[in-house]
């Protein structure tokens, strides 16, 4: 499976679980109190799910830099929208995108 489907679907598991109280989030038994938490899972899985597709991102930068470089090159790179596809198979190699490829 994809690493970025794969970092997805357990982000989606692990706030799930949150939500049904299983790693101690409490649901009452009132509909304000549901949908409150509810809407903490959802905020809590959409956000991990931002952090997983810019650490991807920034992996995956690094992958097709084909050298060693810093961070902040990664991240300037990033900005640039230089970064491959974060759904690149794991058998291939990605490639940077151009800065005028948009």
């Amino acid at each position: 499976m994809n690493p970025m489907y794969m970092k997805i679907l357990l982000s989606l598991i692990r706030q799930a679980m949150k939500a049904g109280g299983l790693t101690g989030v409490a649901i009452g038994d009132d509909t304000i109190t549901q949908a409150i938490s509810g809407a903490i899972a959802l905020a809590g899985f959409l956000w991990s799910l931002w952090k997983t597709y810019k650490e991807q991102q920034k992996l995956v930068v690094a992958a097709a830099a084909g050298a060693p470089i810093s961070l902040d090159r990664v991240d300037q790179m990033v900005k640039a929208g230089q970064a491959p596809s974060v759904t690149t198979p794991t058998n291939e190699v990605p490639q940077l995108k151009r800065a005028s490829d948009g």
